[in-house]
């Protein structure tokens, strides 16, 4: 991951500017938008399992584990990538509140002892969904 963490951050500026001079903004806006629904709902249903796992079972906590891990992930990215943190302007996309039912599904399906591969899809299913509605 650090071999891809360091490519994507010397890569990007040429690829977005290769994009923008074919015009191509809205394709990688929308191939953005993807990733990012992907990477919050991959780290809702990780953060949401280990608060499971430290809280003992403590469905609240394990929510809001969920929802930090994924909320505060995207506040890091948008940081490092010198835009405004979505998370904390009322004009943005729906975020926290999206991560916050993917987790709660997660802990409801971990529960009723689902199967570990529903247990996961179905929330970052939940959580894509969503987030594709709210751009």
């Amino acid at each position: 991951s650090l071999i891809a963490s360091v490519a994507a951050f010397f890569l990007w500026p040429a690829l977005e500017r290769w994009c923008a001079g074919k015009g191509a903004g809205k394709v990688l806006d929308e191939t953005m938008n993807w990733l990012d629904a992907l990477a919050i709902a991959g780290f809702c249903v990780i953060g949401t399992n280990n608060g499971l796992r430290a809280a003992a079972g403590d469905p609240v906590v394990a929510i809001a584990c969920g929802m930090f891990t994924a909320s505060f992930g995207g506040i890091m990215r948008d940081t490092l990538c010198a835009m405004p943190a979505r998370i904390l302007h009322s004009h943005q996309d729906a975020y926290a509140s999206i991560t916050s039912i993917g987790a709660a599904v997660f802990v409801t399906l971990s529960a009723l002892n689902v199967d570990v591969w529903v247990r996961c899809f179905v929330p970052m299913a939940i959580v894509v969904m969503m987030r594709k509605f709210a751009w």
